[in-house]
């Protein structure tokens, strides 16, 4: 079975599986990744099952085609993995011809995170763009999954906006203008939910990517306060303090699910009557 290798330095463990029927497409995804990425590399969903089967917490992404070397569609494997490993980003790798439609609608609906077009965005920053972008949705997905309980409906679409476009959600009037509405109208909103102040959602749900990032991506905090359009890397090192009392490196292992646990404390504490409410139902 194919296997690029290469040795990640101590504290970088990540593994990506790709499958793909053709080496040069292989080598292009494997190119768009971080040198220090372990790469498998498998043509079936046979050993893409095997593969998945024997992968530990080091796995933080799957790239597939829609269908294997053997015509099998891959759907079906990406919607038990979603199902069974929801902290894995999955990416689907697909022609942008007609022809291939029903197959990308399949993907979509099994639950990938992003899509590579072949020939069209596989290659250069592009590519590293889509993938990285991969990682943000996996976590927005399961941060998305684990506040939802405590989010009253009005407020949904203001975290999740946050939480699937973290780059673009930095101020409120910002966030305001892409929901469609006015900036006072998200703090009424917020007042009337007896909720903390849309500065301060915005700031907790952005986090969450962040903590994401540093656990899935081995990413330097440089680079990830560029890519979330923090003004530098001390301006996130400080807020990620000032909310949720971490440094970086405290969130390098299990990063998502600690921020997540304060920031599920932190609205249970200022919210006692919602809580009330929740828990009484």
């Amino acid at each position: 079975m194919p296997l690029h290798r290469v040795t990640p330095p101590p504290g970088d463990d990540r593994e990506v599986i790709v499958c793909v029927t053709d080496r040069s497409q292989f080598a292009r995804i494997r190119d768009g990744l971080p040198p220090s990425t372990v790469v498998r590399w498998c043509q079936t969903t046979a050993q893409l099952t095997r593969m998945l089967a024997t992968a530990g917490r080091r796995l933080r992404m799957v790239v597939v085609e829609p269908r294997d070397q053997e015509g099998i569609p891959t759907a079906p494997v990406v919607r038990e993995t979603r199902r069974r490993r929801p902290e894995v980003a999955i990416v689907g790798y697909c022609r942008a011809g007609h022809e291939d439609s029903r197959d990308i609608i399949d993907l979509a609906a099994a639950g990938i995170h992003e899509l590579v077009f072949r020939d069209t965005t596989d290659s250069g920053l592009v590519l590293r763009h889509t993938l990285e972008h991969a990682a943000q949705s996996c976590g927005a997905a399961q941060a998305l999954e684990r506040l939802q309980p405590l989010i009253p409906a009005e407020l949904r679409p203001l975290i999740e906006y946050c939480l699937y476009f973290p780059h673009l959600a930095t101020s409120v009037p910002r966030v305001a203008a892409a929901l469609g509405v006015h900036r006072k109208t998200l703090v009424n909103l917020c007042r009337r939910a007896g909720f903390p102040t849309p500065s301060v959602l915005i700031a907790w749900s952005r986090l969450s990517i962040v903590a994401h990032l540093l656990e899935t991506q081995g990413g330097v905090v440089e680079r990830i306060a560029m890519s979330l359009e923090y003004p530098s890397a001390t301006a996130l090192r400080n807020t990620l303090r000032r909310y949720a009392g971490y440094r970086p490196a405290e969130l390098r292992d299990d990063g998502l699910a600690q921020l997540l646990d304060g920031f599920a404390a932190f609205l249970l504490a200022a919210t006692p009557q919602v809580a009330g409410s929740r828990r009484a139902g």
